[in-house]
């Protein structure tokens, strides 16, 4: 499915708040993590998409982050992307705006 392009189609469903986003929304925190999926999450800049996905769906963070970390380990690229000042940033509200303890176990 990921090689067939699946993945902008999830990543519109999702941004069109389409009925289908929450089966959507679990679909591509999925493929991020699979190597394979993460290669082509890569190419649609992926690791800002889910830096998105923080910000805007809450109920979906520790998920999001668990994808993130995974992903962080693999690929050393994606530490240089999110010491980005525009990205640090964007994980920084993240942590700010959680008005529940939900990252204690990170």
């Amino acid at each position: 499915a990921v090689r067939a392009g699946i993945i902008p189609h999830l990543m519109n469903i999702i941004d069109t708040n389409s009925p289908l986003k929450q089966f959507a929304l679990e679909i591509i925190l999925d493929l991020g993590k699979i190597p394979g999926g993460r290669a082509e999450l890569s190419k649609m800049n992926g690791v800002e998409y889910y830096l998105d996905l923080l910000h805007n769906y809450t109920n979906w963070r520790v998920n999001t982050f668990d994808v993130l970390s995974l992903w962080v380990r693999d690929d050393p690229q994606v530490q240089e992307i999110l010491s980005q000042p525009s990205n640090l940033e964007k994980l920084v509200s993240v942590f700010i705006s959680s008005s529940q303890p939900i990252f204690v176990n990170i």
